[in-house]
């Protein structure tokens, strides 16, 4: 669609961490976004914001921000226990909304979510920002162009330090929050086995580690409608790796979320360590060079994928069509966490459809 002269007015709800790390830096560099109006029960860290926005309005309640003529738009940031509140509050006032992930903690208020933004016809996507990186993008295209063959094996991996940074909350190492590798850095993963596969998730099998905060580390077998196995790792503790890699009859693609080179196209018959295949790769290296300077003089490839969404979105809400990430997604990454969970919790493998509907705290 063609842009117009006209900027949509943001409206964030809740100032934490990923708002000031993630999607306030994206924003700056979206150039038809505005960001005129910020609420936040903390009175603090709305002065800060203010400080840094002087236009942009400072609100205590979302109501109030809701009731300001100049947002077009909302950005839902606060913790996941509390999305229903905001975004039912959001549809109902007919105002366009991003959410963040996970969509919610309970089945109840998720449904209750995705059921509102189809009665009103109001645009709602969930932030699963990793479905906009471009080589999650261009892997996708791979994969669906059938240039892989037959689906055999998924392989995910997402390891952080998250937990030596002092600016992460302390909810964040909490399961019952949201928090914790299983639940927080696990569900982009799980949207992205619907997402770049078009198959359901059908059964986990969960193993955690717990000995600083709830599941420091996971690792997740699953098995997938269409028959291709899943096999994942993640940690809150160590060095940052992230990605994932889709193994087909006919090859394999690896992408790299944090690369500007991160994506690799290799054939079934293929050998890694051949001079031929070596060169191949560094020339990828060098195509990939501009784009990836491009992207880290606007903060690197993730933030990149922000950027991205957030265009995806406002073009979405501009031509009042459906965005590519509905709520319904997040309903079906939040039954797969659920079951993540329980399996977690019980040491057996948990079938999707029969999870809770609530995420429950661990059993210490």
């Amino acid at each position: 669609m063609t842009r117009t002269a006209a900027p949509i007015g943001i409206g964030v709800v809740g100032c934490g961490h990923v708002t000031s790390t993630r999607h306030l830096p994206a924003l700056a560099v979206v150039p038809d976004a505005k960001l005129v109006a910020f609420a936040d029960r903390d009175r603090s860290r709305l002065a800060e914001l203010g400080e840094l926005y002087g236009g942009a309005a400072l609100y205590p309640d979302v109501h109030d921000l809701l009731a300001d003529r100049r947002v077009d738009v909302v950005a839902v940031c606060v913790p996941a226990a509390s999305h229903a509140e905001v975004v039912l509050a959001t549809l109902d006032a007919g105002v366009p909304v991003l959410v963040e992930k996970p969509l919610a903690l309970a089945l109840d208020d998720a449904e209750a979510m995705a059921t509102r933004a189809e009665d009103t016809g109001t645009p709602a996507l969930v932030g699963f920002n990793l479905r906009w990186h471009r080589h999650v993008q261009r892997a996708a295209e791979t994969l669906r162009g059938g240039e892989l063959g037959e689906l055999e094996l998924v392989r995910s991996i997402t390891t952080s330090p998250k937990r030596h940074r002092a600016d992460i909350p302390a909810r964040a190492g909490d399961r019952e929050h949201g928090g914790g590798a299983l639940i927080e850095a696990a569900v982009h993963h799980y949207d992205l086995w619907r997402y770049l596969t078009g198959a359901e998730v059908e059964e986990v099998s969960v193993i955690t580690r717990s000995r600083l905060a709830d599941d420091d580390a996971a690792t997740i077998s699953a098995r997938l409608s269409s028959g291709a196995l899943v096999s994942a790792v993640f940690c809150d503790g160590t060095s940052s790796v992230s990605g994932i890699t889709l193994f087909g009859s006919e090859g394999s693609v690896d992408v790299s979320f944090l690369r500007f080179d991160g994506l690799t196209r290799q054939h079934a018959t293929a050998v890694p360590g051949r001079p031929s295949t070596r060169a191949a790769g560094a020339l990828r290296a060098v195509r990939e060079l501009r784009p990836g300077l491009r992207a880290r003089r606007s903060g690197g490839e993730f933030l990149a994928s922000y950027r991205a969404e957030w265009e995806h979105f406002l073009d979405a809400v501009r031509a009042d069509t459906p965005p590519g990430c509905t709520l319904e997604d997040g309903v079906e990454a939040l039954r797969i966490a659920l079951a993540a969970a329980e399996s977690a919790e019980t040491g057996r493998p948990v079938a999707v459809d029969e999870a809770p509907r609530t995420i429950r705290a661990r059993v210490q």
